[in-house]
Formats: structure tokens, sequence, C-alpha cells
């Protein structure tokens, strides 16, 4: 499984957009931005969605680290929490 960075980096190249391109949109440095891609450091979730934002996606999938699409459950079809 990539890494969040590296999902990220693939996103970003996909929307060929540059690091400096991110920053000016998000408020990171492009510094930063690097280090996040090569998964040398984290992020906060307020920081990508900034980021996510830029580069018009979801955060949520980005968190999401399941095979197939995520599922979605309507609030009154939950299951009762069980341990």
């Amino acid at each position: 499984m990539a890494t969040l960075g590296a999902r990220l980096r693939h996103l970003r190249r996909e929307r060929d957009c540059t690091l400096q391109e991110v920053s000016d949109g998000s408020g990171l440095t492009p510094s930063f931005l690097s280090r996040l891609e090569r998964g040398i450091v984290n992020i906060s979730v307020g920081n990508l969605r900034k980021s996510c934002l830029v580069l018009w996606c979801a955060d949520h999938l980005f968190l999401y680290r399941g095979v197939g699409p995520p599922r979605y459950c309507r609030p009154g079809r939950r299951s009762p929490y069980r341990r």
C-alpha cells in the first residue's frame, strides 16, 4: 500500500501541478510537501484538507486504506457497536 505522501505525489503529478503551486494554494512550504511525498514527515488532517482542496480531491479518500471503494452507511442503518 502506498503511503499517504506517495498518493499525494501521484495525484499532484496526475493533475500536472508543481510543488510550488500546491504550496501557494495550501500555505504549506514546498520543502514540507516534498518531505511529505518522500515519507519523511506526517501531515495533520487540517493541512491534508488544504492540500486536497488545491488538488480538487476528497480528503477522506486519502484516509481510506481498504480494498475497493469505501462503504457508506446511513445513520438509521448502522449496526450497534459490539466488542
